[in-house]
């Protein structure tokens, strides 16, 4: 933990600063997900239904799911998001959406938005490697440093046997 920092050219101690927070609580957060998964695990598993994606908080499905399971307001029930036409998965939190209404969805995690276009996703999906330019940020500790920098990453695509039915 850094002691001493530097703020506008005057020494000041952490302790100096009042911190502010919300206390939390590794049980309580592993419990609340641990729910949240028995509940998502009935729409995963629905009969009829073919899972395409799911996550901590959200599903996508082939077909509409009941509508009794659907509200934006009651707590407890799902929200209807987006309706698809069409979509490129690549991996967890990292995927593309073509809405009904035209909207374009791109999710990708660790990447600064608006650097990932869907048809970045359909070069992936194809075999082609993705390489991107975007900014990160450096941190030294020992120098209390934070350092914004460009950084290139390489998107490796990953080459599986794809059923020709999907």
């Amino acid at each position: 933990i850094i002691k001493l920092r530097n703020i506008n050219d005057k020494n000041i101690f952490v302790d100096d600063i009042k911190m502010r927070g919300v206390p939390s609580s590794i049980p309580i957060a592993a419990a609340i997900t641990a729910t949240s998964l028995s509940q998502m695990l009935m729409f995963y598993n629905m009969k009829n239904n073919e899972l395409v994606y799911g996550d901590t908080d959200s599903i996508t499905t082939l077909k509409m799911i009941n509508k009794f399971f659907i509200s934006s307001t009651q707590i407890g029930k799902m929200k209807l998001e987006y309706k698809i036409r069409e979509g490129i998965y690549i991996s967890p939190k990292f995927y593309g959406l073509k809405c009904d209404n035209g909207d374009i969805i791109i999710k990708s995690k660790g990447i600064a938005k608006g650097k990932v276009k869907y048809d970045d996703l359909e070069k992936l999906y194809n075999g082609e490697d993705l390489i991107i330019k975007t900014t990160s940020f450096r941190k030294n500790f020992n120098e209390a440093k934070l350092t914004i920098c460009e950084t290139t990453y390489t998107i490796k695509a990953n080459i599986r046997d794809i059923p020709e039915n999907i």
